[in-house]
This record gives C-alpha cells, structure tokens and sequence, in this order.
C-alpha cells in the first residue's frame, strides 16, 4: 500500500477497493470506507467495525475485520485496524454447511420415520380389525362351517399381526446394532 502514501484519502479507497475488493462488494465497501459514514458512525459509538471480503486471484476469499475509532477520543484522528479472519469465517462457514446437512438429513430420517410408522400402523390396525370382526361374528355364529371360517380369518389374521410385530422388533434391534442372522427353514406356502 506504499504506492497510496501521500494520495487523498477518498481516491485512495476507491483504487484499493477497485483492486482488492469483491466486485459484489465494492459500492458497500466504498460507503464503509467514506469519511462522511466513519464520522457519523462513530458519533454514534465509540467505535466502528465490519467485515469486508475479497477474493484472491486464485479464486480463494479473504475475510478481514475493519475496526475504526478515534485516538485518544482525539475527532482529528483515525485509528484504524485490520485483522485477518478468513479461517474462523472459513470455520464458520463449514459449521453452517454441516449443520445444515444434519438438518437435511435429520428430516429425511424423520420422514422415513413418519413412512414406517404409517405402515406399521396400516400393519397392525388392519388384521387387529380382521380379528376382531371375526370374534363378534364368531359369538353370534350357529352354523359349525361359518364359524371355521371365521377361525380361519382370525388365525390368518394373527399371522400377520406376528409378522407386523416380528419386523417391528426387527427394526428395533437394527436400530440398536443388535440385529443378528438366524438360518432357518422357511416354507414359503404360508406366504
């Protein structure tokens, strides 16, 4: 910055910020920097800050903490810092995006959470109803082949209220890394 010594203050900030400068930023970091805004903005308070961001010509930010108040309460002069914080905004911004994937990811799950309850629900209600239909009908049944096939229902029905629960427990031991593989035969008739 060598090359600005001695050159009005205005001009100056307006060839740095042309050179350094994101071209996004530059009309906002122009009124930061105008004395007319330092003089109203720390009339206000003791001091005046913001973070100015630039883009290195790799492609790469930089992110810089500009801090400005008077010396020694002195109106006549400026002091005026600038700290280098592109690793905490780099930091900063990577907890964002995790955070912002856990929330992604915590509403897929919660969805999925959502589906499989619906179906369990579907998977219990519907042959708790068969069984209980069936149980009335039973009551009032005179006739021996009717009521046969009412206990045909209801044994069919509490088949698949031990398969809803089975997967149900399943699930549950999945979710907590207890699931284990049992061979078994299987007669694929009942299904």
């Amino acid at each position: 910055l060598r090359s600005y010594l001695g050159k009005a203050y205005e001009l100056t900030m307006q060839e740095v910020i042309a050179k350094f400068a994101a071209k996004e930023l530059q009309t906002t970091l122009l009124h930061q920097f105008s004395l007319s805004n330092i003089r109203e903005q720390l009339l206000k308070n003791k001091s005046f800050e913001f973070i100015g961001r630039g883009y290195l010509p790799s492609g790469e930010f930089t992110a810089k903490k500009h801090r400005m108040f008077y010396f020694h309460n002195d109106e006549r002069y400026v002091l005026y810092t600038r700290t280098d914080i592109t690793k905490e905004v780099k930091l900063y911004e990577e907890q964002n995006a995790a955070l912002r994937k856990i929330s992604q990811d915590a509403k897929k799950l919660k969805d999925k959470e959502i589906t499989l309850l619906d179906a369990l629900s579907h998977g219990i209600r519907t042959p708790m109803n068969g069984i209980y239909s069936s149980v009335q009908l039973l009551q009032e049944e005179k006739d021996h082949t009717k009521a046969l096939q009412y206990l045909d229902i209801i044994s069919d029905n509490t088949r698949r209220l031990q398969v809803a629960f089975s997967n149900l427990l399943s699930i549950s031991d999945l979710s907590k890394n207890q699931f284990q593989f049992k061979p078994q035969k299987l007669n694929i008739s009942l299904f």
